[in-house]
């Protein structure tokens, strides 16, 4: 008895010892991301105006996947030509600039963004950097994690960046807590001055993170600031957790991915493809169309006009919800690994409710017009448009936990799987949010009084 009590004290100090790491990893996530394309979007339910009558949500769509285009087949190339090319030191640093960035980009906004207006050219070129943060944080930073540190970390890393959507929807709803009237409880540039100060907070937390090797999975050459990755490495074995890499080592290293095969930096092992095609697909229902088509639903679902006010409230509660829901999904993925049967049927679930918020926006099904302008149809649009967010939250971070719980999984893979995931979402999503954002900007989909 007295064994097994000391057992289950060893246990709790553990416990306990992970809770600062957890909330380290927690805060970089939250401040990096979508945190800045989050802050613009609840700015624009708040403040109007910088709608320009629904077209901003058109320009923001066209400048995603244009961004995420390019970017995407950057980082396809830079990964096929030269996959280990980067140290773990360069990938840390790129996390740093990507924090900093959110940083002075939120000061910049505080000041000037109603630069211009009624066009606000600040504000929709803030959207530039928010996707370039946003794909380039999915690039480097969920890897890393992945790769280098404890394989449970990619999960309140990549919980962490959905959280900011938890902060800056309550946030948003603070400033705005009566949605239609046009009453603000504070200005929209100290709305990006809190949001400054928040990301601040997670640049603060790398910098922590970085100085004392926090969570790392391998003991780093502190020199060269990086570590030798094998295809068969064993890594329960010590040898392969001391080894740093020199540089004729990782020269070496290079020469023979280039002569394995093209697709050497995005290979993925068999066990892990459905979770990645899966955790794909949950990205392009919640940002390919929800995020895309979420305002002009809500439009489309008020009775009376597209400009009713029950049509704000119905966006203003949907956009809450599901930025409520999507760190609520993330951290549940934090808890326990979820069981595979369970995870293809949330999968389903949520692919179904991006059907429904296309329809009520689209009008797929003639059929259900009148539904949608129900009061029981506006509720239902608000949980659908939760379900999408939140288990999009769920299902991602879930795979980015397989990935980097596979122990089984040499590193070198678990780093090329998550970089395929990474790639894969935004080369999914992108295309469908140009074609979107094109068609509303054009006006050919938009809101439609019946």
């Amino acid at each position: 008895m007295t064994m097994m009590r000391r057992k289950k004290t060893i246990e709790n100090l553990q416990m306990l010892e992970s809770v600062p790491t957890f909330v380290s990893f927690l805060t970089v996530g939250a401040g990096c991301g979508f945190l800045l394309i989050n802050a613009l979007f609840n700015a624009m339910a708040n403040e109007e105006p910088l709608q320009k009558d629904g077209k901003t949500y058109g320009q923001f769509s066209i400048i995603q996947g244009s961004v995420g285009l390019s970017t995407g087949l950057l980082y396809a190339f830079w990964n096929i030509w030269c996959p280990h090319c980067m140290t773990m030191r360069q990938e840390q640093i790129g996390v740093t600039t990507l924090i900093a960035l959110n940083v002075v980009a939120f000061l910049i906004l505080s000041t000037f963004w109603s630069a211009g207006a009624p066009d606000y050219p600040v504000f929709v070129g803030a959207a530039v950097a928010a996707q370039f943060i946003g794909n380039f944080t999915i690039y480097l930073l969920f890897p890393m994690v992945a790769t280098y540190y404890a394989g449970w970390l990619v999960a309140p890393v990549r919980a962490g960046t959905d959280v900011s959507s938890l902060v800056t929807s309550l946030i948003g709803q603070a400033e705005n807590p009566h949605p239609g009237s046009g009453d603000l409880t504070f200005s929209i540039s100290t709305l990006f001055f809190i949001y400054a100060v928040f990301s601040l907070c997670g640049l603060l937390a790398w910098s922590s993170i970085m100085y004392f090797g926090t969570g790392l999975r391998y003991e780093v050459d502190k020199e060269e600031g990086t570590v030798t990755l094998s295809e068969s490495e064993d890594e329960s074995d010590d040898s392969q957790t001391m080894g740093s890499d020199s540089e004729e080592v990782r020269e070496a290293m290079i020469r023979k991915s280039k002569r394995a095969y093209c697709l050497e930096g995005f290979a993925c092992p068999r066990k892990l493809v459905l979770p990645v095609i899966l955790a794909t697909l949950s990205q392009v229902a919640q940002w390919g169309i929800a995020a895309s088509l979420g305002q002009i639903g809500s439009a489309m679902a008020d009775p009376d006009s597209c400009h009713g006010s029950q049509g704000k409230r119905i966006y203003r509660l949907s956009l809450t919800s599901s930025m409520i829901a999507v760190p609520v999904g993330s951290l549940l993925s934090t808890a326990v690994a979820c069981p595979r049967l369970l995870f293809n049927i949330l999968s389903a679930i949520q692919i179904t409710s991006a059907v429904f918020i296309a329809d009520c926006a689209l009008g797929l099904f003639s059929a259900s017009v009148d539904f949608w302008k129900s009061e029981l149809g506006g509720e239902v649009y608000i949980v659908c448009f939760a379900l999408v967010g939140g288990l999009e939250g769920y299902l991602l971070t879930m795979a980015y936990r397989y990935i980097g719980d596979a122990d089984e999984v040499p590193g070198i893979r678990r780093q090329s799987a998550s970089r395929l995931l990474s790639l894969l979402g935004v080369l999914a999503v992108n295309p469908i949010s140009f074609g979107l954002g094109f068609a509303i900007d054009k006006g050919s989909v938009r809101c439609r009084d019946i």
